[in-house]
C-alpha cells in the first residue's frame, strides 16, 4: 500500500484515535505523518545481544524522520520539504 491509499488509512486512524487509543507500527510516511506522537525504534547488536531503543520524536526530529522514511537512508531536501507538507 502507498500513496493515496496510505493517506486514506492515516486519515481514518487519526479519526479513530480521537476517541480511542491507537498504536500503529508503520514504515509508511503517509500514515506516520498523522500521528499525535511519533517514536523511532532502532535495533543494534552489542556483544552478541540485540538491543532495542525507543525515542520519541518531536518538531524538527519528527520532520527529519518522516523525510528519511520518504527518501531512504539519505535525507534529501525534496523529501524534507515533502515531510513538512505531510505533517502540516
Amino acid at each position: 500500500m502507498g500513496g493515496s491509499a496510505a493517506e486514506g488509512v492515516g486519515r481514518r486512524l487519526k479519526k479513530l484515535a480521537a476517541n480511542n487509543q491507537v498504536l500503529c507500527v508503520t514504515h509508511l510516511p503517509q500514515i506516520a505523518s498523522f500521528a499525535d506522537h511519533h517514536y523511532v525504534v532502532e535495533k543494534r547488536e552489542s556483544k552478541g545481544r540485540t538491543e532495542a531503543t525507543v525515542e520519541e520524536l518531536d518538531g524538527p526530529a519528527r520532520t527529519r524522520e518522516v523525510g528519511r522514511m520518504l527518501s531512504g537512508q539519505k535525507l534529501t531536501p525534496e523529501a524534507l520539504k515533502h515531510a513538512e507538507q505531510l505533517i502540516r
